[in-house]
């Protein structure tokens, strides 16, 4: 790498293209697989990674994660015990939800209990 010190903008902060991690090229028209497009040859294109840097507070996290856990297990419960009600009410009986499709059911044509055209069935029905 360069020596940057002479550069106004090194002491700013990373240029755009380094902090996108962008590869940075030497000629204008350098294509997305870093071949320029007006030569044969290879240009030197360098990649530019930036370390993600987070900084955590050991006892906020560990008070943050119990407060978290409780109230997870709290929803959890909850979750459980509307799970169980609504298993205690549930209904195994047959019924109609449509009135007009059961009496149109109830006209149409079938074989072997599955509907068929009027044109398909046969006479002895």
């Amino acid at each position: 790498m360069q020596n940057n010190s002479n550069n106004p903008t090194a002491s700013q902060g990373p240029a755009t293209s380094e902090s996108n991690n962008l590869p940075v090229g030497r000629s204008e028209s350098v294509s997305a697989f870093g071949k320029a497009r007006g030569s044969s040859g290879s240009k030197d294109i360098h990649y530019v990674e930036q370390p993600f840097l987070v900084r955590v507070d050991s006892v906020q996290t560990a008070a943050t994660t119990k407060a978290d856990m409780e109230l997870l297990a709290k929803n959890r419960g909850n979750a459980m015990q509307r799970y169980k009600e609504k298993k205690k009410t549930r209904r195994y009986d047959k019924h109609i939800r449509y009135e007009s499709r059961k009496a149109r059911a109830d006209t149409r044509k079938r074989v072997k209990g599955r509907f068929v055209k009027a044109s398909e069935a046969p006479d002895g029905c």
